[in-house]
């Protein structure tokens, strides 16, 4: 399980305000509701990754990243692209790197 309290909690409320989704009709905002349906009942079988605290639902940005690529992948149209790694995962690689030489 992905640990949501290192990469930053927000609200949903919150998330429904970033620019990184996609704006609907006359650029509105996703609403909150829709972060909560994808959140409960998903998309395809895909969920957004979401942690309650007290009667707040909150995700994050490297969780609804996760999302939409999971989203991508489920509809076949053509293989997602490459989530970016976390710097620990490159560190280690460049570790394991120097140790073959």
């Amino acid at each position: 399980m992905t640990d949501l309290f290192s990469e930053g909690l927000v609200s949903l409320s919150e998330a429904s305000r970033w620019p990184e989704w996609p704006h609907r009709r006359h650029g509105k905002s996703v609403h909150i509701s829709t972060l909560i349906r994808w959140a409960q009942h998903g998309i395809s079988g895909v969920r957004l990754e979401t942690i309650r605290c007290g009667q707040t639902l909150c995700t994050t940005r490297p969780a609804a990243q996760r999302f939409l690529y999971r989203l991508t992948e489920s509809t076949g149209v053509g293989p997602a692209p490459e989530p970016p790694r976390a710097i620990g995962e490159i560190q280690a690689d460049a570790i394991l790197d120097s140790e073959k030489v």
